[in-house]
């Protein structure tokens, strides 16, 4: 699944400086900014354990986390889709 997303990041083709400037400058807008925020924090959560085991593991984890949020941004926000599958 992970391997998915990561072909469809590259079909997309996000800004590179965009996702960049989103990992440390992190912005939210619109009506469900509070659900995206709570649904973040729970994918953040996610990746914490009672004995961090892996460096490695947690950074796979945060790539991951990071093209789900890319490839879903940039089908929501296209321009070629309405406003009712968005």
């Amino acid at each position: 699944m992970a391997g998915c997303f990561f072909g469809e990041m590259s079909y997309v083709k996000s800004p590179a400086s965009g996702v960049v400037k989103g990992i440390f400058v992190p912005k939210l807008n619109g009506q469900g900014a509070t659900s995206d925020a709570i649904a973040l924090l729970g994918a953040l959560d996610a990746c914490r354990y009672f004995l961090i085991e892996s460096a490695i593991a947690l950074f796979v984890a945060f790539l991951i986390n990071v093209v789900v949020v890319v490839v879903s941004a940039s089908v929501c926000t296209a321009d070629n889709v309405s406003s009712a599958n968005q």
